[in-house]
C-alpha cells in the first residue's frame, strides 16, 4: 500500500484521512495508432502512404492480395537496407523517390508490425472517390451544358482521345523498336512518339483544367444538377464539412452508404431532366442504381459495421 497523505495538504479535511492506493502494473502491448500518413513517415515513408504498404514490401497495384510471405514484412532492419539502398541508388539517379516505399530516416524507434491503421479511412476514402467519380461523369458525360462548357467538354473529349492514340503509337513504336534491335531508324520513330505523346497529355491537361474551372462556376448556379443533388444530400441530414475539403466525414459517409439507394434513384430521377438528348435512360439507370448501390450497400453493411463499431 502506498500512502499517498503526505502528497495532501488537506489534514482538515475527514475524508482524506486514511486515504491510500494500491500500486497497479497493467499490461502494455507498445502499440503505435494514427494516421496512414503519419505513421508512414513515423517509419521513414515519406510520401509513401498511397503507393506502399507500412506492413510489407507490397505496392499499390498488388494491395488486393490474401497471401504475404514472412520475407516480406517490414522489420526495422529492412527499414535500415532499403534506406541504405535508396541513398546508394541516389548516387547514380537523383530521381529516385524511394526504395519500397523507404526515402528517410524514421522519426520514431517503431517496429512496424506494431503499427495498428485505423479501418474507417478506407471505406470513408472509397465512398468519397465514387461521389467524385460520379459527379465527375455527370460533367463529362451526361449533363447538358451551357453552350460556352459545352465546347469546352468538347475540346476535352477530343484531347482526351488524341492523347489514348498517342499512347498507343508511343507503345507500337516502342514494341517496334525492340522488335528490329533498336536501330537508329527505330529509335528517331519512339522518340517522336514519345514528344506526341507529351504534346498530347499537355493539351488533354490544359482542357481538363478549363473544364473543371468552369465546372466550378457552373455547379454555384441555383438550378445545376450539383445543386440539386446537393440538396437531396441535406434532405437526407448528409453534409459535406469545409475542414474536409468539401467531401464528407466518417459520419456522413456512412449515412450515404446506408440511405445509397434513396439517393441515387433521386439522382437518376434529376440527371434525367438535365441530360443529353443523345443520352438514354437506361444508361443512367444502370449507372446509378445498380452497381452504384450495390457497392455502397455490400461497403456499408459489411465492412463499414466491422470497422465503426
Amino acid at each position: 500500500m502506498l500512502m499517498l497523505m503526505p502528497r495532501f495538504t488537506f489534514e482538515d479535511i475527514p475524508a482524506f484521512i486514511g486515504f491510500n492506493a494500491k500500486i497497479v502494473v497493467s499490461n502494455f502491448h507498445d502499440l503505435c495508432v494514427g494516421d496512414l500518413a503519419f505513421l508512414a513517415m513515423a517509419i521513414g515513408m515519406n510520401n509513401s502512404a498511397g503507393a506502399h504498404c507500412v506492413h510489407c514490401f507490397k505496392a499499390a497495384r498488388q494491395f488486393n492480395c490474401d497471401l504475404m510471405h514472412p520475407q516480406d514484412i517490414r522489420t526495422k532492419g529492412s527499414l535500415i537496407a532499403c534506406l541504405n539502398q535508396h541513398n546508394t541508388n541516389r548516387l547514380t539517379n537523383k530521381s529516385t523517390r524511394n526504395h519500397l516505399g523507404v526515402n528517410k530516416v524514421g522519426l520514431l524507434d517503431i517496429d512496424p508490425q506494431r503499427i495498428i491503421v485505423p479501418m474507417l479511412p478506407c471505406p470513408m476514402g472509397l465512398v468519397d472517390k465514387m461521389l467524385v467519380h460520379f459527379k465527375a461523369w455527370t460533367i463529362y458525360e451526361v449533363e447538358s451544358l451551357p453552350n460556352a462548357m459545352n465546347q469546352m467538354r468538347a475540346a476535352f473529349r477530343s484531347a482526351a482521345s488524341n492523347l489514348s492514340t498517342a499512347i498507343d503509337i508511343e507503345n507500337q513504336a516502342n514494341l517496334h523498336n525492340e522488335q528490329v534491335g533498336k536501330t537508329p531508324e527505330s529509335k528517331e520513330l519512339l522518340k517522336q512518339a514519345k514528344a506526341a505523346k507529351a504534346e498530347a497529355k499537355r493539351n488533354e491537361v490544359k482542357a481538363r483544367k478549363n473544364l473543371e474551372e468552369k465546372g466550378k462556376q457552373h455547379n454555384a448556379r441555383l438550378h445545376s444538377l450539383n445543386q440539386r443533388c446537393d440538396t437531396m444530400f441535406w434532405s437526407h441530414n448528409i453534409t459535406k464539412e469545409h475542414c474536409h475539403g468539401g467531401k464528407c466525414n466518417g459520419v456522413n459517409c456512412i449515412k450515404t452508404m446506408a440511405k445509397a439507394e434513396e439517393l441515387f434513384t433521386a439522382f437518376a430521377a434529376a440527371i434525367k431532366l438535365k441530360k443529353l438528348a443523345t443520352v438514354a435512360d437506361a444508361v443512367i439507370d444502370s449507372r446509378c442504381t445498380q452497381p452504384v448501390c450495390q457497392f455502397a450497400r455490400s461497403l456499408g453493411r459489411d465492412l463499414v459495421q466491422r470497422t465503426w463499431h
